[in-house]
């Protein structure tokens, strides 16, 4: 199950790993079973420690649209039965399918484009500029470098030093999310 295994060798935060799926989001393993084929898988996740750990694996559809319950259960379902198969995860854990959701993570560059002028917060591997903590409003994105405006202040940040990043919620985040799905509804 290498995209899995990749998953598990990705960055790891104590006993938790955080994976952003950038390269791996038409992996044939998703993309060749009915339940993927409208979906992206957003972020790959094994948290807690031996004995009580969940695989989380956060999905979205590709046309933009909120994942529902019903696509995150036809998921569940599609995995737990290839993983029990496969088993890519040594021991017990728990399979936990959910939307990205509106303060979704960050996790291809493109994502910075797409929401620039809302909020984020963005976390570095190492220090930038003396912190590595930073919440503001996405400018953008130049070529693999995320520009944001943090307490008045420009901040370029490669994406390649990015540990985690995610949208805040906000009023502006809100009626975009809503505006949009309204839009998909009228078509």
């Amino acid at each position: 199950m290498p995209l899995i295994d990749e998953a598990l060798k990705s960055t790891a935060h104590g006993n938790h790993i955080v994976v952003g799926v950038r390269t791996k989001e038409n992996h044939p393993f998703f993309g060749g079973f009915g339940a993927f084929r409208a979906v992206r898988i957003v972020r790959i996740g094994l948290a807690g420690s031996v004995g009580r750990r969940t695989l989380q694996i956060m999905a979205d559809r590709k046309d933009g649209s909120q994942i529902s319950v019903d696509d995150c259960a036809q998921i569940s379902q599609t995995l737990s039965a290839i993983f029990d198969v496969e088993d890519p995860v040594p021991g017990a854990y728990d399979l936990e399918v959910s939307s990205a959701g509106i303060d979704r993570p960050l996790t291809r560059a493109k994502d910075f484009s797409a929401y620039a002028g809302f909020e984020a917060k963005v976390e570095t591997r190492l220090p930038i500029n003396g912190r590595k903590q930073f919440r503001g409003d996405i400018d953008g994105l130049a070529g693999e470098i995320v520009t944001m405006t943090v307490d008045g202040v420009k901040v370029e940040i490669p994406m390649s030093a990015i540990s985690t990043a995610k949208l805040v919620m906000t009023d502006k985040l809100i009626e975009a999310t809503a505006k949009r799905a309204d839009l998909k509804q009228q078509i």
